[in-house]
């Protein structure tokens, strides 16, 4: 397995965990891969709850399993946002009705995406999320 996260999700997880925040992957990786890719990075920590491949879901953009997270995790909605590098995961939390963010590092995303937020790099993430926090 050739996948690695993001530069910087590490310390970006990390922190959001230490100031009270919960994260949740939505993926289409199956769970085997999945695990390794988190237990090979020390990640696995860092996450409440996950839907991945394995999971009875429909594929993004169908919201069922935003909406799945949001119930079973007893998530505020309005406070609850759906963070992704493809369009895919903007239009799933779109469809879901919370907030989205695009990360899109390499600035290779051409289709407008509709998200609330787009972020190029982790630490301007880290920021916004840690903003979002005192705001509350």
């Amino acid at each position: 397995m050739n996948a690695k996260p993001f530069q910087n999700a590490e310390s970006l997880l990390k922190n959001s965990v230490d100031n009270g925040m919960k994260n949740f992957i939505l993926t289409h990786r199956d769970q085997e891969t999945l695990f390794k890719l988190l237990n090979n990075n020390h990640l696995s920590k860092c996450f409440e709850d996950i839907v991945d491949k394995d999971s009875d879901f429909p594929r993004k953009p169908n919201p069922a399993a935003i909406n799945h997270l949001i119930e079973v995790n007893k998530l505020d909605r309005y406070a609850t946002m759906m963070i992704g590098d493809r369009i895919i995961d903007i239009k799933a939390g779109l469809n879901a009705g919370i907030k989205t963010g695009l990360f899109d590092p390499d600035a290779i995303i051409i289709e407008k995406s509709n998200a609330d937020y787009q972020f190029s790099n982790m630490y301007d993430l880290n920021l916004f999320l840690n903003d979002s926090k005192k705001d509350k």
